[in-house]
């Protein structure tokens, strides 16, 4: 988490942690795997209003929101892979 709060303050990118279980990560929480949900805030009710709709198709999706999460997830795989490198010299 600590990544991607780094990264979201670099970027200007809110990153909000939840203990929210209701998702395809639950499963492998509950096994003791970290897992990262990357998404728009559904927890607050503010996600798309097509949200597991018919209308959900391409023309609805919000392509800055989708842009700005790719970014900050290459940031964060940039990152790990540094810090990694790092590690095995």
């Amino acid at each position: 988490m600590r990544l991607y709060n780094k990264a979201g303050k670099n970027l200007g990118i809110p990153v909000h942690a939840n203990s929210i279980n209701a998702s395809d990560h639950a499963a492998f929480r509950g096994q003791g795997f970290a897992a990262v949900g990357i998404t728009e805030e559904y927890a607050n009710g503010d996600t798309s209003p097509h949200y597991h709709q018919p209308t959900d198709r391409a023309h609805t999706i919000n392509y800055e929101f989708l842009a700005s999460t790719t970014t900050l997830v290459w940031e964060v795989m940039k990152t790990q892979a540094s810090q990694n490198q790092a590690q095995n010299l």
